[in-house]
Parts: structure tokens; sequence; C-alpha cells
């Protein structure tokens, strides 16, 4: 196998992987929410950062926006699901910095 074959695969699975962890995202989300049909998502981006010893993980960011109890929408709001926990709203704002800005 060639090292651009090698490349091509280790990019292929990458982005793979991303998708998965974008849809694991949204399922986060989705959870939380009283009427999770209402949910839409928007700016999505998965990006790739280390963790305390130097291991790479994905993290998604983007913005959600989602019907509250009087069936109105509130507008949209930031999320960041990194290594497996969701921060909604200001509850990430110390790690929104490693999301690009707006």
């Amino acid at each position: 196998m060639s090292i651009r074959n090698v490349w091509l695969l280790s990019a292929a699975l990458t982005l793979a992987g991303c998708a998965n962890y974008e849809a694991d995202a949204k399922k986060a989300i989705l959870e939380k929410m009283k009427d999770p049909d209402s949910v839409q998502f928007r700016d999505m981006i998965s990006l790739s950062n280390k963790d305390s010893y130097g291991q790479p993980h994905p993290i998604v960011c983007g913005d959600y926006n989602a019907k509250n109890a009087y069936g109105g929408y509130t507008g949209y709001e930031r999320f960041i699901f990194d290594d497996g926990r969701l921060f909604l709203g200001t509850d990430g704002d110390a790690l929104y910095s490693k999301c690009p800005k707006k």
C-alpha cells in the first residue's frame, strides 16, 4: 500500500469518525429537550482537539434552537460537545475558545 493510499484511508476514517461524533452531539442535545422534534441545528463543525494526555479527540461546536414549553422558539444558543460531555448556552463559555469565531 502506497503512502498516498494510507493517507487517503486515514483521512476517510477521520471524517467518518467526525460524522458519527456530530450524530452523538445531536443525540445528546435531543435527549435534553422537551420537544426534540422541534430542535434545529446550524453552523455545526467538528474539530480535533488534544486531551490532557496529548491524545486527539473530536469536539463538535454549533448552535441549536428549540421550542420551549409554550411552543415558541427560544432563539439559537451555542453548544459544545467535548469528549462526550455536552455544554449548552453559557455553560460552555470557558470552552468556546476551542471553537472558531463567528
